[in-house]
């Protein structure tokens, strides 16, 4: 017991006593964790004040400031031509080579080979805008649509940046 509990408890019975004793005890607890919470707030703000300008000591002027911006910049420049003329490619379990396509694909990745598939077949290297339509029976997908705009690239130089012409997915 500290010296505030014997003051505040002389001529007290020891169930009062006892009231007392865990009401400060509750009250220190308190006060320690709002301490945590105070130096954890501080602490955040401190990193917020200096998280965006970085100090830099000079010879004989002192501290300067200087802000640091981050630019952001890609050099990614694709020349496609887009077709204006739409495709439809689908694949459907009634034929041999749709049921082995289709056979345990998820939804998702029964999408990405239907639109491989269209890619291929129209001699494109995207499909620009694809929208697809299917049908299920269960969890087993029967049939997959793939409707889009076939896009080509325009020039030679593109074709040798890309050498492998993989078919690249644009959503």
């Amino acid at each position: 017991m500290n010296d505030v509990e014997k003051v505040l408890s002389r001529g007290m019975s020891c169930e009062k006593k006892a009231l007392l004793h865990e009401q400060i005890h509750d009250f220190n607890q308190k006060q320690t964790s709002m301490k945590y919470i105070f130096y954890i707030a501080t602490i955040a703000i401190c990193l917020l004040e200096v998280s965006c300008s970085a100090f830099v000591r000079t010879g004989g002027s002192g501290i300067t400031s200087t802000e640091v911006t981050t630019v952001t910049h890609s050099i990614n420049e694709y020349d496609l031509v887009v077709d204006s003329q739409s495709i439809t490619y689908t694949i459907d379990v009634s034929t041999p080579e749709g049921i082995l396509k289709l056979d345990k694909l998820s939804l998702k990745e029964a999408q990405e080979l239907a639109l491989e598939e269209a890619a291929i077949k129209n001699n494109c290297a995207r499909i620009i805008s694809p929208k697809f339509s299917y049908f299920k029976k269960g969890k087993k997908i029967l049939r997959i649509t793939v409707f889009g705009f076939p896009a080509r690239y325009k020039n030679a130089s593109i074709k040798e940046k890309f050498p492998d012409n993989d078919i690249i997915i644009v959503k």
